[in-house]
């Protein structure tokens, strides 16, 4: 009936409105109020203090398929809503080593956690490249690291790089796949020479 259906709307729109008042940080005294059940703060370069955009940020107990990884925003600024409970809270960005803290959501208050990400070495990295004579057509590098994906142009001969200190998948190709692919898979401690040799594709003619 009418008051049923009222009600229905009624206990939807206080759940509603208490999880945009935790989402905004509004945690005051008052009956629509959110409990303080969360985490919030910013994430900074530890050797220039600058914020870094994009940082990943991961409740460990609450990762999974179904709750993707945040980002921190342009001001390095990141919050997690939380329920009661003991939680990990890690934080990575590309070149810096990756942090982790151990913590007790609370409903007495938000609990703020700056973080400051100590930058990973750099190391130079040389890909010595060589192509069939006659291959006139672009080559690729595709660059895969635990959070980012980049794509690279090659040229042949030298090819010279400055990358942060860690484990990177490393797949070489060729323009329209002319030339049989490369796979590298690189844990990158100090500095590196690749020699990578592109043959053609073998054809193979079927009767």
């Amino acid at each position: 009936d009418s008051t049923h259906v009222k009600k229905i709307i009624e206990d939807n729109f206080k759940g509603a409105f208490y999880t945009l008042n935790r989402a905004w940080g509004n945690t005051n005294n008052s009956s629509m109020s959110a409990e303080k059940y969360q985490i919030t703060g910013i994430v900074r370069d530890s050797s220039t203090g600058a914020t870094l955009e994009n940082a990943q940020v991961r409740i460990l107990e609450m990762d999974g398929g179904v709750l993707k990884p945040r980002l921190t925003d342009s001001f390095g600024k990141f919050r997690r809503l939380l329920i009661q409970g003991n939680y990990t809270l890690s934080v990575s960005a590309e070149g810096y080593e990756a942090h982790e803290f151990a913590f007790t959501s609370s409903n007495s208050q938000i609990l703020e956690h700056d973080v400051n990400l100590n930058p990973l070495p750099l190391h130079n990295v040389n890909i010595q490249l060589t192509v069939p004579d006659g291959y006139s057509g672009l080559i690729g590098l595709v660059r895969k690291t635990e959070l980012n994906t980049h794509f690279l142009y090659l040229v042949s001969g030298e090819n010279q790089f400055n990358w942060h200190e860690g484990f990177y998948g490393l797949t070489i190709v060729s323009d329209e796949n002319m030339l049989s692919p490369v796979v590298v898979d690189l844990s990158l401690i100090g500095d590196e020479t690749i020699s990578i040799n592109l043959t053609e594709r073998e054809i193979i003619f079927e009767e």
